[in-house]
């Protein structure tokens, strides 16, 4: 009876281990499926093959959404498909354009286009930063592929696998790539600096955010190990925490609200979170927290005013404020004092005096955008107003987008958009911030909106 016990248990243990194994099998399997559809697709011109690839290949997301809306597609070709664009709609990329993407290469394959691709090699040594066991850890592996024909183009990509599902395509000389290359031969410091260049430099990048996170959860690669990396770390987390209540599935956000769990991210001691919830969500979205060398912190979370601290974590300029918001690279920045706001120097001396109800966060060719009392004003570097736009205004959105500022008038109730010459460009019904793709939209009197650019921040 114990032996038989003793069969069974060990049979469990067996059926377990190949079950797990099968979840961690060859990774190349999932990238064959993906070259064979690819393949049959462009020989056939049958949309039955897209479809097979979007829903055998990638993992659905949200209410059982095309995997492709994922945008899980060589940038290389995006790019392309981009430049022989005539309608716009591929000029910026990003998510939002996946759906025009597959238009274009749909067109493409049907004035004969041609898919080549070499087998896939799996490269069982790549690792990327993770802070916990994964139940169905990342795999990689690389494929050679060319097109002719239509699209001329070839590269090699890199294919990070989960299971039987890709839930991420770059190409392999991409910085994450080499990122993840560093990282798999421990050299952390270089690895560090890449991932964290990608996770400022992209408001989207929450792959490079998240590995940048962990590594800082970590201490590996790390210059500075008190609290500005650790300050860091938790913005990081709870960022990728927030984007997922904008978004269904993604897996680098599913495992920041893992790492927000379980290194109790306190919230409260980030930049920020003075203005109640939706303030701070807003901003967690759309400002990065390390700019020109200088970071917004605060004394404690009782205390709500903010400074600046250096990369060190030495405060270069006290908590006087109310609001600091990153420099710009002039060398200002926007900060908020009795109520009013007004633009600082590196050294804390008051450029402009803090006398506006809003005003611009950033500038453009030297001049910003500035509220006084309902009056909005051009101004430059030094506060002189070039020009005065009117009356009547209400709001200011605090981010450049498309080139251009953007105020809100009470009077006529529309949304003008204005280039920094101060002339008007257009006006809308309404704006609005899409904080799934970090998009920026307008709205006409139909309700209909219209894209106008991705927030660069």
């Amino acid at each position: 009876m114990k032996t038989k016990t003793t069969i069974i248990f060990v049979s469990f243990i067996y059926l377990f281990v190949s079950i797990r194994t099968h979840a961690q099998m060859n990774p190349t399997s999932s990238v064959s499926k993906f070259a064979d559809y690819m393949s049959e697709w462009c020989q056939t011109g049958d949309d039955k093959y897209r479809i097979k690839l979007e829903d055998e290949v990638f993992p659905k997301i949200g209410n059982n959404q095309s995997g492709a809306e994922r945008c899980l597609v060589d940038d290389g070709l995006m790019k392309i498909f981009a430049q022989r664009d005539t309608t716009g709609l591929l000029s910026q990329i990003g998510t939002s354009q996946v759906d025009s993407y597959l238009q274009a290469l749909t067109k493409a394959i049907g004035v004969d286009m041609q898919y080549m691709h070499e087998p896939p090699v799996w490269h069982k040594e790549y690792k990327e930063p993770v802070a916990f066991e994964e139940k169905v850890p990342i795999q990689f592996a690389s494929m050679d592929f060319s097109t002719s024909g239509a699209v001329k183009y070839s590269g090699t990509d890199l294919f990070f696998v989960q299971g039987n599902y890709i839930v991420k395509i770059v190409d392999y000389d991409d910085p994450l790539a080499k990122a993840i290359k560093l990282y798999s031969k421990k050299d952390y410091k270089e690895a560090f600096r890449i991932f964290r260049e990608l996770a400022y430099s992209d408001p989207n990048n929450y792959t490079a955010q998240y590995y940048t996170a962990v590594m800082e959860v970590k201490k590996q690669g790390c210059g500075y190990l008190g609290k500005i990396r650790d300050l860091e770390a938790a913005w990081w987390i709870a960022r990728g925490k927030v984007a997922y209540s904008f978004e269904g599935y993604d897996i680098d956000k599913e495992r920041m609200m893992k790492l927000h769990h379980r290194y109790s991210i306190d919230e409260s001691c980030l930049p920020y979170n003075t203005n109640g919830k939706d303030f701070y969500l807003d901003k967690l979205m759309t400002v990065k927290i390390m700019s020109e060398g200088l970071m917004p912190f605060k004394k404690n979370s009782k205390d709500s005013h903010m400074g600046y601290m250096d990369e060190s974590g030495k405060v270069v300029i006290p908590c006087n404020y109310e609001l600091t918001f990153p420099f710009n690279s002039n060398g200002l920045a926007l900060i908020r004092l009795k109520g009013k706001y007004g633009y600082i120097n590196r050294t804390g001396d008051l450029v402009i005096p803090a006398k506006y109800s809003k005003a611009l966060m950033q500038f453009k060719d030297g001049r910003t955008f500035v509220l006084q009392n309902d009056t909005l004003l051009l101004i430059d570097e030094k506060g002189n107003v070039i020009k005065e736009m009117g009356i009547g205004f209400d709001s200011i959105f605090e981010i450049v987008v498309n080139g251009q500022g953007f105020a809100h008038n009470k009077n006529s109730d529309l949304w003008y958009a204005y280039d920094f010459d101060g002339n008007i460009m257009e006006a809308m019904n309404g704006l609005i911030i899409n904080y799934k793709d970090m998009s920026c939209y307008k709205k006409n009197k139909n309700g209909e909106k219209t894209k106008i650019g991705n927030i660069i921040w």
